[in-house]
């Protein structure tokens, strides 16, 4: 037979309301010295960034005009492809690929048109979509407002819960935010 296993059970180091205090004064001294140190990394990967982007972004302008180049040019000599997609050169491949098939309205229609024409069809059936989904919202809001009880919620197979958290606000020292700039 195992041992029987015991439940550890955690108890506060603070002793009074005056130890609960000083600990927010110490969560906020360390979180403003934590964010003051991502504030200044941040800015100095904000420099770098902006220094690469300007090597770099004048090169992928180069980049996208050769791109629309070639792209023109393939469009031009279509025909030279021949029954193939795409043609091989000693320095790559260039092709057309052949999208996914999406459906667009006609000029002048919107989808909700569409909607409307569907549901006066013969297709009204075959194309429209109906999503069936519990309403939570309306539940919860129908049981806050005792609208329904318990008894019926248990007919329905659901509770509605509410969980409480525990929270702290810290008072953020700016002090030590300026000392680790």
């Amino acid at each position: 037979m195992g041992k029987a296993r015991k439940k550890v059970v955690l108890k506060s180091n603070l002793q009074n309301w005056e130890e609960v205090n000083e600990t927010l004064r110490a969560i906020a001294e360390k979180q403003s010295y934590v964010e003051a140190m991502v504030n200044k990394y941040n800015e100095a990967e904000a420099r770098r960034r902006k220094a690469l982007d300007d090597k770099i972004n004048p090169i992928k302008k180069e980049i996208a005009d050769m791109e629309l180049d070639l792209s023109l040019f393939c469009e031009e000599h279509k025909d030279e492809f021949g029954k193939k997609k795409s043609k091989e050169l000693s320095n790559g491949i260039v092709g057309f690929r052949l999208g996914m098939p999406k459906l667009k309205t006609l000029k002048g229609f919107t989808w909700k048109a569409v909607l409307e024409l569907i549901k006066r069809s013969v297709f009204k059936d075959d194309y429209i979509r109906t999503k069936e989904e519990v309403a939570k919202d309306k539940i919860i809001q129908d049981a806050l407002t005792k609208q329904l009880d318990q008894e019926v919620l248990d007919t329905m197979g659901v509770q509605v819960v509410q969980e409480e958290t525990f929270y702290y606000e810290p008072r953020i020292a700016t002090e030590n935010m300026e000392k680790a700039s």
